[in-house]
């Protein structure tokens, strides 16, 4: 599938891009939290992980996104 997204039409430049996008996405999150993104806390990411939900249920099926969203937060739980 090809894509035409400011300019970059292979789906591994498109992919690319949305990764580094999320990395800033959620690096921008744990500085908001006054956390250390280098070294970010459990509760740095359980804060990311809501916040990341809430942006997600804009436009994103709420049941996928709390599936999503539960299973994170078991990883989380384990630290």
């Amino acid at each position: 599938m090809e894509k035409d997204f400011m300019g970059i039409k292979s789906e591994a430049d498109f992919k690319k891009l949305e990764y580094e996008d999320m990395k800033k996405r959620v690096f921008d999150l744990i500085v908001e939290n006054k956390g250390n993104p280098e070294i970010p806390t459990k509760e740095d990411l359980i804060y990311v992980v809501g916040e990341l939900k809430r942006f997600t249920l804009k436009f994103r099926n709420p049941c996928v996104v709390e599936k999503h969203a539960g299973e994170i937060m078991e990883l989380i739980n384990r630290l």
